[in-house]
């Protein structure tokens, strides 16, 4: 049965601390020393040593790239790079076709009922005269469907034009925001081990520099500290 060393009270095997005086149990081959937990310096923070101003500058400047990398991220989950191709034009044959059939069988219309009227009326009008009018009918309506059909032809070809243009526009300003985001990112790498990886989001780094900046705290390890509390 073994006893306490402080108090000599005897006690159980599995007691831990004395019932009389509460001193500690200690096993065989434990000492008070090596029960004692061993209480390690704390680690050199990475922004030791640095400036209260330089860190402000630092911060503000972390927390400006941080807002334009947010932007272009959000800005290329909307917008995803696709191979832009020449557009294929609209022809004008497909709406100037139609009128090789209009034409003719206006044109005949014309002729035949023209034909019977001269022929059950009294109107001295040649059948010649008849003939040539129909075929100048014929070429008229020929004309008349190039014209339209070519403005439909244009106007259809200048939206293709116009989403094309937008499009080549949009993978131009994709490109650049992408360049520009590997910049922001290689400007920023330098400064990263001052910012551990869960503060890095502008709600943290505004509300660390906020407090840096009204003297509520001196260093950004206290900033830190003090949005964790």
């Amino acid at each position: 049965m073994p006893f306490c060393t402080k108090c000599g009270n005897k006690m159980n095997e599995e007691d831990l601390f004395c019932m009389k005086c509460g001193a500690k149990v200690f096993k065989d081959g434990e000492t008070q020393e090596s029960s004692s937990p061993v209480i390690q310096d704390p680690a050199p923070s990475q922004n030791a040593g640095i400036d209260k101003k330089e860190m402000l500058m630092l911060l503000d400047r972390y927390l400006n790239i941080t807002k334009e990398l947010d932007e272009i991220d959000m800005f290329l989950d909307k917008n995803k790079m696709a191979v832009v191709q020449p557009p294929r034009k609209h022809s004008m044959i497909k709406f100037y076709w139609p009128w090789f059939i209009v034409a003719p069988i206006t044109t005949m219309a014309f002729f035949i009922l023209s034909t019977l009227i001269i022929r059950r009326g009294s109107v001295p009008i040649p059948m010649l005269m008849i003939l040539v009018l129909s075929i100048v009918m014929f070429f008229v309506l020929l004309i008349v469907g190039s014209v339209s059909s070519r403005h439909k032809r244009d106007a259809l070809n200048a939206q293709v034009d116009k989403q094309y243009a937008f499009e080549v526009a949009r993978a131009k300003e994709i490109e650049e925001k992408k360049e520009r985001k590997q910049v922001l990112l290689a400007e920023r790498q330098p400064m990263d081990p001052m910012i551990p990886q869960p503060y890095r989001t502008q709600t943290k780094l505004s509300k660390m520099l906020s407090l840096l900046k009204t003297n509520q705290v001196q260093t950004l390890d206290e900033a830190i500290a003090a949005i964790n509390s």
